[in-house]
């Protein structure tokens, strides 16, 4: 099921403890956990929902595989979940060279 950017952004600020930075054009959204690189996203300042191609998007973006990001959004997926899955399997893999 679609899922609409307010409610992605709001999860994710609210429920996985990303920072938002609307300073610039477009809504980005930040997660800095100890010893890993800085995790960002931009959300779509659109009303329109986010089909799979750009859920996708934001899954890489996040470093979790699509179907984990959607558990994310629909709320089976907590807090201690996602920060496990990043430090511990991310995909795409953090890359190692700055």
């Amino acid at each position: 099921m679609p899922h609409d950017p307010k409610d992605i952004e709001q999860s994710l600020v609210h429920k996985f403890g990303f920072d938002l930075d609307d300073s610039r054009t477009h809504r980005f959204l930040q997660l800095k956990l100890p010893g890993m690189p800085t995790i960002t996203t931009m959300i779509s300042h659109s009303k329109k929902e986010y089909g799979k191609r750009l859920e996708g998007k934001v899954a890489r973006q996040l470093h979790v595989r699509q179907p984990f990001f959607v558990e994310m959004i629909d709320c089976t997926r907590s807090r201690e979940d996602y920060y496990e899955q990043v430090q511990n399997n991310p995909y795409p893999p953090f890359d190692l060279v700055p």
